[in-house]
């Protein structure tokens, strides 16, 4: 996580994954390989990228993890320092990098 301020990115801290965040993407991956052994669809290409989530507000992300990203919590630590770096850069927003995959299928 960042704080975007004019062109640069300061380092915040990282957003701690609820307990089941891992054990969702397995079940998302095994799926797929399920789908590509059973000859149902091919692979036709798979990309990493940067996804990047911009809230222009503390509040604004706290909605977002609320509503969204359910048992997602920013934590005390990361919240107090987040406070601290807007505090001082006023038009900053906040930035979530996360790796996303894409998976682009052919059906058979």
């Amino acid at each position: 996580m960042y704080i975007a301020a004019g062109h640069r990115l300061i380092p915040a801290g990282t957003l701690p994954e609820p307990a089941d965040y891992y054990r969702r993407y397995l079940a998302a991956d095994r799926a797929v390989e399920r789908i590509l052994r059973d000859g149902l669809f091919t692979l036709q290409a798979r990309e990493v990228f940067p996804l990047r989530y911009y809230f222009r507000s503390l509040l604004a992300m706290e909605a977002t993890l609320e509503k969204e990203w359910t048992g997602m919590t920013l934590g005390e630590t990361l919240h107090r320092r987040l406070r601290t770096l807007l505090r001082s850069r006023p038009q900053a927003q906040i930035v979530v990098v996360e790796p996303f995959r894409l998976n682009v299928l052919r059906k058979r």
